[in-house]
């Protein structure tokens, strides 16, 4: 049961939090796998060496890699970076949240919304107004946040596997 009393904060991730991000990774990739076995080879995600693009995201100063914590242990994380897009978009930049995650026991408690209200202020602390995110067309809870939180798709991916 989540409880509306529960306190979350953000934090810089760090190195020291790897063991929890590759988790996170292997859990969310195996239900990518799961949803779309046509397009994901779970045994193939679970051997991709990701620690050196991640590793290289907590040193970058231009991209956002944040924890949320409970009580002092993790229980989320978002990445996301910065993006030039085509000179003719209004917006000449873009921030680009390419992972998000929650652990199981904290989903729908506020921590997905704390975590993008996070890269939100980060994006105006740059001067960013445009926030993009791929959110696989399974994942109806992550949908419904982002429509509460103003986000529109005006596009989709399509895939054809032949």
């Amino acid at each position: 049961m989540h409880s509306k009393t529960r306190q979350f904060t953000t934090r810089k991730a760090t190195l020291g939090d790897m063991e929890f991000v590759k988790s996170c990774l292997i859990d969310s990739w195996s239900e990518h796998a799961l949803n779309t076995p046509h397009l994901l080879n779970k045994d193939r995600l679970n051997a991709f060496e990701s620690e050196d693009f991640y590793i290289k995201s907590i040193a970058n100063d231009e991209g956002c890699f944040l924890i949320a914590e409970h009580d002092g242990k993790p229980v989320g994380l978002v990445v996301a970076y910065i993006t030039k897009l085509s000179y003719f978009f209004i917006h000449p930049q873009s921030i680009y949240i390419d992972d998000i995650y929650v652990v199981d026991d904290f989903r729908r408690a506020g921590v997905a919304k704390i975590l993008m209200d996070s890269v939100e202020e980060f994006a105006k602390a740059k001067g960013i107004r445009r926030l993009d995110n791929r959110v696989y067309s399974y994942n109806i809870p992550m949908q419904k946040l982002l429509t509460k939180l103003g986000y529109s798709s005006p596009f989709a991916t399509w895939i054809k596997t032949i």
